[in-house]
């Protein structure tokens, strides 16, 4: 016979052993990894001491709440084996990540990321800080205390929320602009485009779009620039823009709370917004990412959703207006509304206006008003993103529609797509949106991102618009699940589920995180010196990075602009009177999926086989050519 009794007792300690062996193991493993020592000496020392330590910590600390409480040990062990069982979930959820990551190239030549030692110390803090968060969900008496001190006066909490979160990172923005280690070059052309948004060569131009400059409107119905241009115009330059965009991707958070408001009380709701703007894909929009436009999406989206959810048409009607003028994408997001609106048996209204609106709005502007615009005379940017799926648009509906293995090949076609689905998983609730029926309304962001012919990553400003339309499934399937748990349990498992999210979610946000990407980049003095050397009043190519620091006098091109040339015309005239080349050798895998290096080789060629061009200055990375005179 069994000693069920032994097991009953056992049980608890030995999950936390298990759980300290797995934090050792995977620790140990990551560092065997992405460092040149054999994995099997750290998987072995830091596998027994994580085992060893974590069961200690586990045993002392329920001995300690025993004796304050004058609970029996049994009973205080099993209440708190949960908490320390939950130790191993960061560092198995981020050593996949660590390992990958340590085979990827740098964002931003110059700029490593934080070492292999600072990232497991702070695993290490993260997960203590969630078995403490996690002793308060296991003691509701502590809960209670420590939420209610947070939560009684919530419009003051998220307005600070607000404003601290906005003004650190718009300050980490600017001075990774001013530094040039801005990837982009986004920024350079809203700026651009801000100031021109009239202009008698077409509404919203921009000489930095395609070949020699055109409208926005020829790319995007990027209309949202015509609703930022009175608040632009207060103070019309790029750290004005950074400010005003950092201030609406945090303004998301009153919708969402209140939305989560709905289903749960004030400290859960809180905590779901502080969920919002430390997930990795928000944080990373200041950090890393060039400008979008798409920064103004979640504010719009989350709010069209919160009065969806109400039932409360006229505004619901009005946001979904709104969210529509950021990209003509989004019009198939509110589609999605209306047949959610369908499945939810709602009046008439509510599901057929959206459904008209979407479909009508994108087919006017990809059939019509972008290729009457764009110097191509066509939709190109579909047909650039989704070669794998169809050579025109009509064969990548037929594709999506007929063919669904070529759609599910295409987002299973690599390790990198597998990476992005598994922190996506993970930086999203661990999977709790999928709970909900409202998930339906991501659709057309995630086809953005997984069938796109394009390297993603979880930094990428294309990923707002799938972090916007989960947010809402997240708050629904979180209380979707909490519904089940009560009914099968008797017990609420929504705040232990939040909090294991939040922290699942910081456990990633660091792997990007580096000082030295608000440092001078490595040629910022050759940079400024190669600039120095142009006098005003000339045209000039130059690398994206730079053109931040280009005086108004110049007019200025970037290589991206070569491809756009060569696609339109067949060919790239070459007549500009300086031409800044990056000497950078870039990864072979970064040319196939990048147009600025694609049109860097482009240039590098044509000044190879031109005889009208000196090189004047040649260091750090950077040449400098000037065109001879011409007799």
């Amino acid at each position: 016979m069994i000693d069920m009794t032994f097991i009953n007792r056992s049980c608890p300690s030995s999950l936390v052993a298990i759980s300290g062996l797995i934090s050792g193991v995977v620790t140990g493993y990551a560092i065997g990894k992405t460092t040149a020592v054999s994995p099997l000496v750290p998987v072995a020392i830091l596998g027994v001491s994580g085992l060893l330590s974590l069961l200690l910590a586990y045993r002392l600390t329920s001995g300690r709440i025993a004796m304050s409480t004058g609970a029996h040990l049994d009973a205080i062990r099993k209440r708190t084996s949960l908490s320390f069982s939950s130790f191993a979930i960061l560092p198995l959820m981020h050593s996949v990540f660590l390992v990958y990551q340590s085979n990827k190239f740098i964002l931003i030549p110059g700029i490593e990321p934080v070492g292999v030692f600072w990232q497991l110390i702070f695993i290490f803090v993260l997960s203590c800080g969630l078995v403490y968060a996690l002793f308060c969900c296991q003691f509701p008496e502590a809960q209670a205390r420590f939420f209610l001190k947070i939560a009684g006066k919530p419009l003051v909490i998220l307005t600070v929320m607000i404003i601290t979160w906005a003004a650190i990172n718009s300050l980490l923005n600017i001075l990774q602009t001013i530094n040039l280690n801005q990837p982009g070059n986004n920024i350079v052309i809203f700026v651009d485009v801000l100031n021109n948004v009239f202009s008698s060569d077409g509404l919203l131009y921009s000489s930095h779009i395609q070949a020699d400059g055109s409208s926005l409107l020829g790319v995007h119905a990027q209309l949202i620039w015509f609703l930022i241009y009175p608040l632009f115009k207060i103070a019309p330059n790029i750290y004005w823009l950074i400010i005003i965009t950092n201030v609406a991707l945090a303004l998301a958070v009153l919708p969402l709370f209140y939305l989560a408001r709905s289903f749960f009380t004030p400290g859960l709701s809180l905590v779901i917004s502080l969920f919002y703007l430390f997930n990795r894909i928000i944080l990373a929009q200041p950090s890393v990412g060039d400008i979008s436009e798409e920064r103004f999406l979640p504010v719009l989206l989350i709010s069209a959703f919160y009065f969806w959810h109400k039932k409360k048409y006229l505004p619901y009607i009005i946001f979904t207006l709104l969210a529509m003028t950021i990209r003509e994408d989004v019009a198939l997001v509110v589609m999605l509304f209306g047949i959610l609106s369908l499945l939810k048996r709602r009046k008439l209204k509510w599901s057929l206006v959206p459904i008209i609106l979407g479909i009508s709005w994108v087919s006017t502007v990809m059939f019509w008003i972008i290729p009457s615009i764009n110097p191509t005379g066509g939709a190109t940017k579909t047909i650039q993103l989704y070669s794998s799926l169809g050579a025109s648009n009509r064969e990548i509906i037929t594709t999506l529609f007929l063919k669904p293995w070529v759609v599910v090949k295409t987002t299973f076609s690599s390790l990198g797509r597998l990476a992005v689905i598994f922190g996506l998983w993970q930086s999203m609730g661990l999977g709790v949106p999928i709970l909900s029926l409202s998930v339906i309304i991501a659709l057309p962001a995630a086809a953005e991102i997984f069938l796109a012919d394009t390297v993603i990553s979880l930094n990428h400003f294309n990923m707002l618009a799938l972090t916007a339309a989960l947010m809402p499934a997240l708050v629904l399937g979180l209380h979707n699940l909490n519904n089940f748990s009560i009914m099968r349990s008797g017990k609420s498992i929504a705040m232990t589920v939040a909090i294991i999210a939040l922290f699942s979610t910081f456990a990633l946000n660091y792997s990007w995180f580096s000082p030295s990407r608000y440092a001078p980049r490595y040629n910022y003095d050759s940079v400024n010196t190669a600039l120095n050397h142009i006098p005003g009043e000339t045209s000039v190519i130059m690398p994206k990075f730079m053109m931040v620091e280009a005086g108004s006098s110049l007019a200025v091109r970037g290589y991206y602009q070569v491809n756009y040339e060569i696609a339109a015309t067949g060919g790239f005239l070459l007549n500009q009177d300086y031409i800044i080349i990056d000497a950078l050798e870039y990864p072979e895998n970064w040319k196939e999926h990048s147009q600025e290096i694609q049109g860097l080789e482009e240039l590098k060629d044509l000044i190879a086989a031109s005889s009208d061009y000196t090189l004047i200055y040649d260091n750090d990375d950077l040449k400098l050519y000037k065109r001879k005179q011409q007799d």
